[in-house]
């Protein structure tokens, strides 16, 4: 994402050999990470706030 973004570019294009398979978009990988920080939060909030046996 940090590549994509220093490139100011939207849209990559996923290739095997000479063939186009998929476009990659930034929006793609800002959902993927904010899947990802959205488990990391939960596990963290029920960490932090978890109560004492």
């Amino acid at each position: 994402m940090r590549k994509i973004d220093q490139a100011n570019i939207r849209h990559l294009p996923i290739v095997k050999g000479d063939r186009l398979v998929s476009m990659l978009s930034i929006r793609d990988l800002m959902r993927v990470d904010m899947e990802r920080m959205t488990e990391e939060i939960a596990y963290l909030h029920e960490y932090l706030y978890q109560v004492p046996k």
